[in-house]
């Protein structure tokens, strides 16, 4: 009987890597990505962040079953706000916990995302909350522990922070 589990297993995740390999392409979110591209070039500010805003959706999971993970840069609004906790923001009705309609702290900066995800904005040194707009709602998926929504510290010169957006992904 184990033999038998033991060949469904392995053939279960040969079926799984061969059809990972026609599912990549049929993605919708990745379909029209530029792929991910060098930076370094295109950073021109001196202080403030800059970074990738990327998609991953599919079946990350390791194991049984079709795997068709796939991440790409995404153009997208890049929102920051001054430091915004879960008591300063308006959740979304029906969605999953990372969504909010509103905050209620001040917004700070606003850009957009290239088609290779890339983003930079200058900003003072100080701490803020970064998001982006996700289908007309503010989508971010961390937290620091004392119910600050993403935060992200400046400090003297540029940092790079990088925005996975994973809600379609399964992991």
């Amino acid at each position: 009987m184990k033999k038998i589990y033991l060949f469904i297993l392995v053939a279960g995740l040969a079926i799984g890597c061969d059809k990972n390999e026609t599912l990549e392409d049929d993605l919708s979110s990745c379909a029209n990505s530029e792929g991910f591209a060098p930076i370094d070039d295109k950073i021109k500010i001196t202080q403030g962040i800059f970074g990738t805003i990327s998609f991953t959706e599919g079946n990350c999971m390791p194991g049984l079953g079709p795997r068709d993970c796939r991440t790409c840069p995404v153009i997208r609004t890049v929102r920051i706000y001054k430091y915004t906790t879960i008591s300063n923001a308006i959740k979304a009705n029906n969605q999953a916990g990372e969504f909010y309609e509103r905050f209620t702290t001040d917004l700070v900066a606003e850009t957009k995302s290239d088609a290779n995800g890339f983003f930079q904005l200058t900003l003072p040194a100080g701490n803020y909350t970064m998001v982006v707009v996700e289908n007309g709602l503010l989508y971010a998926a961390f937290g620091d522990g004392q119910g600050g929504i993403n935060p992200i510290t400046v400090g003297t010169g540029r940092i790079e922070t990088n925005f996975p957006i994973k809600y379609k992904a399964a992991f």
